[in-house]
C-alpha cells in the first residue's frame, strides 16, 4: 500500500530551536524539509494514516538530500499519540540520491508510553530528524509504502543443495549427521550453492568443516531478483566451525565460493547450517551463541547472562575515562577496545572463571582500581588509574602475577584485547555495550594500534604479539594452547579482529612480577614509569580529597565512600561539564547538575561548580526556559518543568558558600528570565484547566465532581519531570518544588543585590505560587483519598523518594508536618518489610538515600541509620565505594543498571549523610544531629566543612559519662547542638523531643540549656559538655 506525501495532510512538529519548512516535490511525489537546528530538537513529518497492524509487516521509505550526519527515525504512533513505537538509526549518512529504508515489524521497538504493548493501529506515522551532528540542510522523503508480510511463525520449507562436484553426496550437509559429510574433487576451485524455496531473513550460517577446509572463499547471496552478491570474504580462514554472520536482507539463494584447500586435496564440509533470526538478531547475540560453544570463562561474564559490575578509570573532569569490571576486564575508553588478562600456566588457561576476585581502592578510597584473582597456585592482580590533563591524560595498568607455592611457577601472561566492551549488552542508553568492532590491528616496536586511533604501550617489554580474526578462531582459542596467532596484524571488514601481548614468567617461591602498559588518550599525553605515575596519582587525588577532613573510626567504610564518591563524581564530568556518568549517561542534565553541584560546595569544590554554571548558563533559551539537558548538539528541547528553579537554586548555592556578588550580578538577568519562563508555565496550565472545563461543559461529558480540578490549580503544568513520568507527563510536585525553591531563591538573590524593583515582583509571584502549592497537595490528598504527600497532583501516587526534596532541598513541607511524617511513616513500613525479606521485591533506585537525610531532619536517628546500614549493604563490589543507578535483589540480574558509580546517586549520598554532622535551617546550623551516639565511643572529626555561613571544625567524643565537643571554624551564625539524640526519652522529630531531666550541659563551663533537644552555641571557639 502506497502513501501519500502530501504537504496539505502531513504536519510539521518542531522543537524549540529548530526552524523548518516543508514544501511539496512534485517529480517524485516528495516532501522536501528545509531545517536548521540550533542545538539540539527534532523536525517531524507527521502523516496520518490508519492502518492496522497485522503480525508481520514493512515499512519502507526513500530519503535523499543534503544534510549533515544526524540521527533519522521512523515512529509509529496511535490516535492519542501518547504511545510510540520506533525505528532509529543515529548518525545517518544523507546522500544526494535515494536511500530506501526498509522497516521490518522486528525492527520496531518501544520507545516510549503509557502502553509497552505492541500497537494494533497507526494513526500517524512520523518521519523524524534528531540533531546529532545538528546544522542545516534539505532532506526529500518518499515512496512511502506499508506492506503485510507473511507470518514471521511460519516453518520454512528445507533448502535445496547443488555441488560443484561429489554431487549426489552434497545433501549430506544438510542431514544433521556429524558422521556424513560432502567430499569435494581435487580441484581448487569448487561451490556448493543453497536455495530456498521461499525468500528468508537468516541471521548466519554455522559451517563445520571436516579434515580439509577452505583457507579462503566467498560468501555469496541473492534476492528474489538480480545478481549474486558478495557479503564476506575469508583469507586464511581456520578449519572446525566457521561462524558467518549474515547482513539483514532477503536471502532466495546462498553460495560458497572455495578459492584454497588447507590440504590442497579439495574440501570437505560436515555440515551447513542455516539460522533463523532468533540466533543473531544482532552482534551480541552473535558472540553469546559463538561463548556458548566454548568453555566458560573464555568470553566475557556478561554472556553468560550475568551481570558483572565495574568502576570508572579516570582524571578530574577527563574526555576520556576507562572502566574496569570486577573480574579485571579492562575497556579502554568508551566504546573501544578491552584488555582482558589469561595466564597460561603449563597446563591450562586460567580464565576468569577459573578464579576467585577480591576487589578495592587504594587506601581504601582513592579512585585507583584493583581487582586481585585468586588461583590454587598462583595470583594476578590488576590495577588502573590515569594521570595527566584532562585533555590528553594517560591510562595506565600494571598486571602482578604471584606465586602462592613455595616452589617455582612458570608460565605466561596474556593480555588479551578484544572486541567487548566492559559495559554489557543490555545497557543500552546512549553508548550501547558489548560488542564493539575492532577492524584493524597493527605492531610496531612498543605499541600495538587498535583501530584508527588507540594505541596501547608495552612499559613494560612483551616477548610477542599476535593478531586474529574470528575466521582463524578468536584469540582464546589461540590462548587456550598457550599459542599466539602468527601475525601481528590483520584487517578485518567484519569489526571481528582481537589479539594478544604475551609476557613470559619464571618465580621462585613466593616470587611476584609485574608487567606495566599505558594507554595515552591523546597524541600529546605523556607517558612515565608506572611507579612514577602512580605516586603522582595519589598525591594529586590525595589533595582533592583530604582539604574536607571527616574521620568517623567507627564507620571506616561510611568515610572512605564519601571520598571516594567525589572522586568518581570529578571523574564523570566532561571537562567543566557535570554528568552522571561516563557511558549511559554521558550528557549534563541540570537537574544531576545542580544537585550534584551542591554536593561538590559542600566538600569544598567550588571553583569546579563556577566552571560549571559558566558552562551551561549560555544555554538557556531566550525566553528564559532552562534546557533539561545539554550535550554536544547543545540544548535539548524536551519540556522537564524542574529544570528552571535548579537552574536558579544552583546559582544560589554558589553564592550562598561564597559570596560572591560580583557573579551572582552577572548571572541575576538569567535568573529573572528564568522566573519569567516558570510563571508563564502556570498560567499557560490554568488557562488550558479552564480550556477543558469550558469544552467539557459545552460536550456535557463529565459531571461536575469529575471536572474538579482544585488539586492542580496554580501549579506547572505536566511534564515527564524527574523522567519518573517518562510514560505519560504528570503534574508532578518535584517540578513544582523545585520551582517553589528557585522562586524562594530569585527572591533572596535580589534582595542580596538590592534589586529593590524587582523584589515586589519577585515576592508577588513567589507567594502566590506557595500558596497554590500547598493547596494543591492538601486538594490532593483529598481528592485522591489519601492520606500522604502524592507525587504528582494528578495521579496520587506515592514517591517519598522524591518527595524528599520537600524538606532538602525546598524546604517547603515543613509547613506540612502531619501530612510529611505520615508519608514517610508509610515509607518506612515499607522499607522495614522489604529489609527484613517480607516483601517481594527486584529491584530499588538508591536515589532512595535521601530519606537519610529527611530522618535526620525529622529526629528519626534510628531510622536514619538503619537505612544507612542498608544502603552501604548495596555497593557493587562493596570495596569500590559506589552505587549504580539500579540495584537488584539478585546482584547477577542481566538487566540494565545505569551508569556505575553514578553521579546523582553519589551527589545524594553525599549531600544525605552530611545531614548527619551538619545542616542549615532558619539562618542557622544544626550541628550533630545525625551522629550515631555508638561512633562517640571511639570520636568523630570533620575539619573546613564550608557551610553557608563559614567553614566549620568539631570533634565529638564520649569520655567515661560524658560527651565533649570541640566546636570551632569561622560560622557567622548562631549554632543548635543536637544534644537530645545522646538520652531521648520521648518524641517522633525534632520539634518534640524530650530530653532527661538529669543530662547536664555546659558550654565554655557556663551552664547551659536544652531546648527541643538542642543547645544554642552564639560563639566559637566552645566547648561543651553534656554529663549524660
Amino acid at each position: 500500500m502506497q502513501i501519500q506525501l502530501k504537504t496539505n495532510t502531513c504536519k510539521l512538529v518542531l522543537s524549540d530551536g529548530v526552524k523548518a519548512t516543508l514544501s511539496q516535490h512534485k517529480p517524485d511525489r516528495a516532501v522536501r524539509l528545509d531545517f536548521e537546528f540550533n542545538g539540539a530538537g527534532h523536525a517531524i513529518v507527521r502523516v496520518p494514516v490508519a492502518i492496522k497492524l497485522p503480525d508481520n509487516y514493512v515499512f519502507q521509505f526513500a530519503v535523499a538530500g543534503q544534510s549533515p550526519v544526524n540521527t533519522l527515525e521512523i515512529k509509529l504512533l496511535d490516535q492519542s499519540t501518547d504511545n510510540v513505537w520506533w525505528v532509529n538509526r543515529p548518525h545517518f549518512a544523507f546522500s544526494g540520491t535515494k536511500q530506501v529504508l526498509v522497516n521490518k515489524a522486528r525492527h520496531f521497538s518501544y520507545a516510549w508510553g503509557p502502553s509497552k504493548e505492541p500497537l494494533a493501529e497507526v494513526a500517524y506515522i512520523d518521519l523524524t530528524l534528531t540533531a546529532s551532528t545538528g546544522g542545516k540542510g534539505s532532506i526529500y522523503f518518499s515512496d512511502l509504502s506499508f506492506e503485510e508480510r507473511p507470518s514471521a511463525s511460519k516453518a520454512m520449507g528445507k533448502p535445496k543443495v547443488w555441488a560443484s562436484s561429489s554431487r549426489k553426496d552434497a545433501i549430506n550437509v544438510l542431514d544433521g549427521d556429524d558422521y556424513s559429510l560432502w567430499q569435494s574433487g581435487l580441484s581448487e576451485r569448487q561451490g556448493l550453492v543453497f536455495t530456498f524455496p521461499e525468500v528468508r531473513e537468516l541471521s548466519a550460517v554455522l559451517i563445520d568443516w571436516g579434515d580439509h577446509h577452505a583457507r579462503n572463499y566467498q560468501v555469496q547471496i541473492k534476492g528474489e531478483r538480480g545478481a549474486w552478491r558478495n557479503i564476506d570474504t575469508m583469507i586464511g580462514a581456520g578449519g572446525g566451525r566457521q561462524y558467518l554472520r549474515l547482513p539483514d536482507c532477503d536471502i532466495k539463494a546462498l553460495r560458497l565460493v572455495l578459492r584454497k584447500s588447507s590440504g590442497g586435496k579439495g574440501y570437505s564440509v560436515r555440515s551447513v547450517r542455516f539460522m533463523g533470526l532468533d540466533y543473531a538478531p544482532n552482534a551480541n547475540e552473535f558472540w553469546r551463541r559463538i561463548a556458548r560453544d566454548h568453555p566458560a570463562g573464555f568470553f566475557p561474564r556478561y554472556f553468560d547472562k550475568e551481570q558483572s559490575f565495574w568502576t570508572v578509570v579516570g582524571v578530574s573532569g577527563g574526555r576520556q575515562e576507562a572502566i574496569i569490571n570486577e573480574e579485571g576486564l579492562l575497556e579502554l575508553g568508551r566504546q573501544t577496545a578491552s584488555i582482558e588478562p589469561f595466564i597460561h600456566d603449563g597446563s591450562e588457561l586460567l580464565t576468569w572463571k577459573h578464579g576467585r576476585h577480591e576487589q578495592h581502592l587504594e587506601e581504601g578510597y582513592l579512585p585507583i582500581a584493583v581487582v586481585k584473582r585468586v588461583h590454587e597456585k598462583l595470583a594476578l592482580e590488576v590495577k588502573a588509574f590515569a594521570l595527566g590533563p584532562r585533555e590528553d591524560a594517560t591510562l595506565y595498568a600494571r598486571y602482578k602475577v604471584i606465586n602462592r607455592t613455595g616452589v617455582k611457577q612458570t608460565g605466561k601472561l596474556f593480555l588479551a584485547i578484544r572486541q567487548f566492551q566492559v559495559n554489557p549488552p543490555w545497557q543500552f542508553l546512549n553508548t550501547p555495550g558489548g560488542h564493539t568492532p575492532i577492524h584493524t590491528f597493527s605492531h610496531a616496536g612498543d605499541t600495538v594500534y587498535v583501530g584508527d586511533s588507540l594505541k596501547v604501550r608495552t612499559l613494560s617489554r612483551a616477548d610477542a604479539f599476535g593478531a586474529t580474526t574470528l575466521a582463524t578462531g578468536d584469540i582464546v582459542e589461540h590462548l587456550n594452547y598457550g599459542l599466539l596467532p602468527e601475525y601481528g596484524g590483520l584487517a578485518d571488514t567484519r569489526g571481528f579482529g582481537s589479539g594478544a601481548l604475551m609476557y613470559s614468567y619464571e618465580l621462585d617461591a613466593h616470587e611476584e612480577v609485574t608487567f606495566d602498559i599505558a594507554v595515552p588518550y591523546s597524541r600529546y599525553s605523556a607517558l612515565h614509569e608506572v611507579e612514577d605515575a602512580l605516586a603522582a596519582s595519589k598525591r594529586e587525588w590525595r589533595g582533592k580529597l583530604d582539604k574536607v577532613g571527616i574521620d568517623i573510626p567507627a564507620a571506616a567504610e561510611l568515610n572512605a565512600t564519601i571520598k571516594s564518591q567525589l572522586a568518581y563524581i570529578l571523574i564523570n564530568r566532561d571537562g567543566p561539564a557535570i554528568q552522571p556518568g561516563s557511558r549511559c549517561y554521558r550528557r549534563t542534565w541540570i537537574r544531576d547538575g545542580s544537585l550534584t553541584s551542591a554536593a561538590l560546595l559542600q566538600h569544598g569544590f567550588v571553583a569546579e561548580v563556577r566552571e560549571f554554571i559558566d558552562w551551561f548558563a549560555p544555554y538557556q533559551y531566550p525566553n528564559g526556559k532552562v534546557p533539561c539537558c545539554v550535550d554536544k548538539r547543545g540544548s535539548d528541547p524536551t519540556p522537564e518543568h524542574d529544570s528552571h528553579g535548579e537552574f536558579i537554586y544552583m546559582v544560589m548555592e554558589y553564592y550562598r558558600y561564597t559570596g560572591d556578588k560580583e557573579f551572582l550580578a552577572g548571572i541575576f538577568p538569567r535568573i529573572l528570565k528564568a522566573v519569567e519562563y516558570i510563571d508563564v508555565l502556570r498560567q499557560q496550565n490554568m488557562q488550558a484547566l479552564a480550556a477543558r472545563d469550558h469544552r467539557l461543559e459545552q460536550l456535557d461529558q463529565a459531571p461536575a465532581h469529575e471536572r474538579s480540578h482544585q488539586h492542580l490549580h496554580g501549579i506547572l503544568p505536566p511534564s515527564i519531570s524527574h523522567e519518573g513520568y517518562s510514560a505519560h507527563p504528570a503534574h508532578s510536585n518535584w517540578d513544582n518544588l523545585f520551582a517553589m525553591k528557585g522562586l524562594d531563591d530569585a527572591v533572596s538573590a535580589a534582595l542580596e543585590l538590592g534589586e529593590d524593583d524587582q523584589v515586589l515582583k519577585l515576592v508577588t509571584i513567589r507567594d502566590a505560587f506557595r500558596r497554590d502549592l500547598l493547596a494543591s497537595v492538601t486538594n490532593s490528598m483529598r481528592f485522591h483519598g489519601i492520606d500522604y504527600i502524592p507525587g504528582a497532583a494528578d495521579l496520587g501516587d506515592l514517591d517519598p523518594t522524591s518527595t524528599t526534596i520537600g524538606l532538602d532541598p525546598c524546604e517547603v513541607f515543613s509547613a506540612l508536618p502531619q501530612e510529611l511524617e505520615q508519608t514517610f511513616a508509610r515509607y518506612w513500613k515499607f522499607f522495614q518489610r522489604r529489609r527484613d525479606g517480607e516483601v517481594d521485591w527486584v529491584d530499588y533506585t538508591p536515589y532512595e538515600w535521601r530519606s537519610v537525610g529527611t530522618f535526620v531532619r525529622l529526629g528519626e536517628l534510628e531510622k536514619a541509620h538503619a537505612a544507612i546500614d542498608y544502603f552501604m549493604g548495596h555497593r557493587r563490589p562493596r570495596h569500590w565505594n559506589h552505587w549504580a543507578e539500579v540495584i537488584y535483589r539478585d546482584p547477577l540480574t542481566p538487566r540494565f543498571i545505569g551508569d556505575a558509580p553514578h553521579g546523582w546517586v553519589g551527589s545524594d549520598f553525599l549531600r544525605s549523610v552530611r545531614n548527619l554532622f551538619v545542616y542549615e535551617r532558619d539562618k542557622k546550623l544544626v550541628l550533630a544531629a545525625g551522629i550515631k551516639p555508638d561512633w562517640l565511643d571511639k570520636g568523630v572529626s570533620i575539619t573546613n566543612l564550608p557551610t553557608y555561613f563559614g567553614k566549620l571544625s568539631f570533634t565529638a567524643r564520649r569520655e567515661n559519662a560524658e560527651v565533649v565537643y570541640q566546636i570551632d571554624g569561622s560560622v557567622s551564625s548562631a549554632i543548635d547542638l543536637a544534644v537530645g539524640t545522646l538520652s531521648c526519652v520521648a518524641g517522633k522529630g525534632a520539634s518534640s523531643v524530650t530530653v532527661n531531666a538529669s543530662v547536664k550541659v555546659t558550654v565554655n563551663g557556663e551552664a547551659a540549656e536544652i531546648q527541643d533537644g538542642m543547645v544554642s552555641i552564639k560563639t566559637l571557639p566552645a566547648r561543651v559538655v553534656v554529663k549524660v
